[in-house]
């Protein structure tokens, strides 16, 4: 599978400042996907009118990031999902700035309002990260916090990025009534969601960058008194060994080390042997108890669950 990086540019999340910088720093190996704008790249537009093979065009020509407003459910299967990442927003600043966008460059005229109640323009996040659990995309950044993503994105990727501020400022948001900040709430439920996981996972994340320790790809289930699920730090062969807690009291030590074939599909670590599985006691879910999922090197917790 193809080394080439897939920056979703999810709209008003800082994706243009993002993409600019690698348009600076690559600009003969950027391809860039957003649909029939302008800025589409014509490679783009022949691999849709001839049929061109778009895996191997990347592969053949060098090509060293694709990016636009493209979903990742689209493009999930050409890329290593370590090699995957993005930027989210707070939702409604998100869709504040979505709005005035709309108002701005596409001439939409109707009311604040009528656009948040508009399904097309809800859970936008949410809809192009649709594709793969959130915890197997290679990076999430936050809008917030981007110079420090920024540079987490240069050091996980080898990257030489610098900082831009692209449309900031540009657009005015409108500034809504506490009804319509409900009405946001209320129709961007999912997207309030995955921003309050990603984040989660972005602290931890951002914990570890500073201690200069990797970060830990994983996820977990429970079914039929087991537990199991998959681990892997990314360009890493050396399988990731795990810590099993119940209710703060060390279980099992465990190593993902079994052959998960539906992982191979994402370009995975370890060709695919990144799973483990262990049994777990009848009284755990007699007893309610809490399982702690944690990678035994670094103590990063990869998973929390709560039995009922």
């Amino acid at each position: 599978m193809n080394e080439t990086l897939f920056f979703i540019h999810i709209p008003k999340t800082a994706g243009t400042s993002l993409r600019h910088a690698l348009e600076r720093e690559y600009p003969n190996r950027l391809l860039k996907d957003y649909g029939q704008n302008s800025e589409t790249s014509d490679v783009i537009h022949n691999i849709r009118n001839n049929g061109f093979d778009f895996e191997s065009y990347i592969e053949t020509h060098n090509v060293k990031v694709f990016t636009g407003h493209t979903r990742l459910k689209t493009n999930r299967f050409h890329f290593r999902s370590q090699n995957i990442f993005c930027f989210i927003r707070n939702p409604i600043d998100q869709v504040l700035s979505h709005y005035s966008h709309h108002t701005y460059h596409n001439n939409y005229s109707e009311s604040l309002e009528t656009f948040v109640t508009d399904k097309r323009y809800q859970n936008v996040q949410s809809k192009y990260l649709a594709g793969l659990p959130l915890r197997q995309i290679g990076f999430i950044g936050m809008t917030e916090q981007y110079a420090l993503s920024l540079a987490m994105i240069n050091k996980m990727y080898n990257l030489n990025l610098t900082e831009l501020n692209s449309n900031k400022g540009i657009i005015k948001k409108p500034e809504p009534t506490t009804d319509v900040y409900e009405l946001i709430k209320i129709n961007n439920k999912t997207d309030f969601d995955l921003y309050e996981i990603a984040l989660h996972m972005f602290e931890e994340r951002k914990a570890l960058f500073k201690q200069t320790q990797p970060w830990t790809y994983g996820d977990s289930s429970i079914e039929k008194l087991r537990i199991h699920g998959w681990a892997y730090t990314m360009d890493n062969d050396e399988a990731v060994h795990l810590s099993l807690y119940i209710d703060e009291e060390l279980f099992q030590e465990i190593t993902a080390d079994q052959l998960l074939l539906n992982m191979r599909t994402f370009g995975v670590p370890r060709n695919g042997y990144v799973g483990y599985a262990c049994k777990l006691p009848k009284a755990a879910f007699a007893a309610k108890s809490t399982i702690k999922v944690v990678n035994s090197t670094t103590n990063q917790v990869i998973n929390t669950h709560y039995l009922t």
